[in-house]
C-alpha cells in the first residue's frame, strides 16, 4: 500500500515539460517504437529532475510534471528548477531512432496545497495557480526553451541571463502575465552579488567584526597568513562581511580570489576551482581545444616551471583534450591529484611573492570533498604564505 501525506500549504516551484511535435511523432512511429521513445524521454527527465532534488509528480504521455520544494524545501528551489530545465533542454536533442527529443518547458512559483487529497484518484496532488501558470508558460515555450514566471525569475535573481517576453495573455488569467525566457547561466560570480539588491543598505552593528577583520589583514600584510571561518544561520550577513572586507579593508591592488560552492555541484570534484579557472582563462563558447589550452597556459605565472608541467593537469581537470600538444598524464588518479595540489601550491607561492592575497570560499556547506581537502592543505601552509 502507498503511504499518504496530509495536504499542506507551502511555496512550490512547478515545472511542466513535454516533447516537441509529439502528435506528429505518434503518426510517424508504430506503437512499439513510440513507447520506447517515450520511455527514454521519461527516464531522462526523471534522472535530471531528481538529480536537482526535484520530484516527478506525474507523467502522462509525453507530459512530465515536477515539483521543487516538496517533500523537502530548499532555499533555492527556483534555482534548482531552472537548472534542471536548462539541463533537460540541453540533454533531449539527441536522436532516438527517428525521433528528435526536443522539449518545451514552463516553470512557475507560488503557494499551493500539496499532498494526498481525499478521493482524489491520485497518490499525490497539488492545487494552486502555480500549476496552471507553469502549464501556460510551457505552451509559450519554443523548442528547447525554458520560460519562467515573474516570481521564479525574481527568486533566482542575477544567477541567470533572461530575455523579457513581456506581459502575456494566458488562458485562465484575467490580466496579462509577465514571462521570461531563460537564456543560460551567468558567468562565474558570487551568489551574494547575484542575489542581492542593486545597492547595499547601511551596515550596522558589525563594528567589532570589522575591527577583527582589519587586525587579521594587517597580520597578513606582515607576512603571517590567516584563516577565518564565518559561520551562522542563513541571512545573518556572512557574505556581506566578506564583501565589506574586500571593498573597505583589503588593498585594492591586492589579488582577490573568490570561489563559490554550489548545491548542484557537490558531487563534482574541485567544482569551485573548475568554474574559477574557466572564467579566469576567459573560455568562450566558440573556443576550440587549442584556444583553451593557450588560455590555460597564459594563466600560469612566469615564476613557475614550464607550462607543460602544469597545463595538462589543469586541462584534464577542466575536461579539455590536451594530448595533441602535451604528453599524456600516465599516473593513478591519486597521484595526479597530488601533482595538481602541488602545482596549485606553487602557483600560490608565485602569486604571493608579488603581494598579499585575499581568498574567499563562499557557501562552504556545499563544498565537494576534493576542494575541502585542498583547503585543508592550504591552511596548513599559511604560516609561510601571506594569504587571508
Amino acid at each position: 500500500m502507498s503511504s499518504t501525506r496530509p495536504p499542506e500549504r507551502r511555496q512550490l516551484t512547478v515545472m511542466f515539460c513535454d516533447m516537441v511535435a509529439s502528435t506528429a511523432l505518434s503518426l510517424r512511429l508504430d506503437p512499439e517504437e513510440l513507447a520506447e521513445v517515450i520511455q527514454t524521454y521519461r527516464r531522462r527527465c526523471a534522472d535530471i529532475i531528481t538529480g536537482h532534488d526535484g520530484m516527478v509528480a506525474r507523467q502522462v504521455g509525453d507530459a512530465v510534471l515536477a515539483y521543487f520544494g516538496y517533500p523537502h524545501a530548499h532555499e533555492n528551489d527556483a534555482e534548482r528548477a531552472i537548472r534542471a530545465g536548462l539541463a533537460l533542454a540541453k540533454a533531449q536533442p539527441s536522436q532516438t531512432g527517428s525521433a528528435d527529443l526536443r522539449v518545451h518547458i514552463g516553470i512557475a512559483t507560488g503557494v499551493v496545497v500539496v499532498g494526498s487529497l481525499p478521493e482524489g484518484g491520485e497518490e499525490l496532488s497539488a492545487i494552486g495557480s502555480a500549476l496552471n501558470l507553469a502549464a501556460r508558460l510551457e505552451g509559450l515555450a519554443g523548442p528547447d526553451m525554458v520560460v519562467v514566471s515573474d516570481q521564479t525569475q525574481r527568486l533566482s535573481g542575477g544567477l541567470f541571463e533572461y530575455r523579457d517576453l513581456g506581459p502575456q495573455n494566458l488562458k485562465g488569467f484575467d490580466t496579462p502575465v509577465p514571462a521570461w525566457e531563460v537564456l543560460g547561466e551567468r558567468g562565474d560570480g558570487s551568489r551574494f552579488q547575484a542575489l542581492r539588491t542593486s545597492s547595499h543598505t547601511p551596515l550596522v552593528d558589525r563594528q567589532p567584526e570589522l575591527e577583527e577583520l582589519r587586525r587579521l589583514w594587517e597580520l597578513v600584510r606582515g607576512g603571517q597568513g590567516q584563516a577565518l571561518l564565518l559561520s551562522s544561520e542563513a541571512g545573518v550577513g556572512k557574505s556581506r562581511l566578506a564583501d565589506e572586507l574586500a571593498r573597505r579593508i583589503v588593498d585594492r591592488r591586492c589579488l582577490h580570489l573568490w570561489y563559490h560552492c554550489s548545491p548542484n555541484l557537490q558531487g563534482t570534484p574541485m567544482a569551485p576551482l573548475v568554474r574559477h579557472l574557466a572564467a579566469a582563462a576567459g573560455f568562450a563558447e566558440d573556443d576550440d581545444d587549442d584556444a583553451k589550452l593557450r588560455k590555460l597556459a597564459g594563466l600560469v605565472p612566469r615564476e613557475m616551471a614550464e607550462p607543460s608541467d602544469v597545463v595538462p593537469l589543469l586541462a584534464d581537470l577542466l575536461s579539455v583534450p590536451y594530448e595533441t600538444r602535451y604528453p599524456r598524464l600516465n599516473m593513478s588518479p591519486q597521484r595526479q591529484k597530488r601533482q595538481l595540489f602541488q602545482a596549485l601550491g606553487q602557483w600560490l607561492e608565485a602569486i604571493t611573492a608579488r603581494g598579499p592575497v585575499l581568498l574567499v570560499v563562499e557557501d562552504l556547506h556545499w563544498i565537494d570533498p576534493s576542494s575541502e581537502e585542498l583547503i585543508g592543505i592550504l591552511i596548513e601552509r599559511l604560516r609561510t604564505l601571506p594569504i587571508f
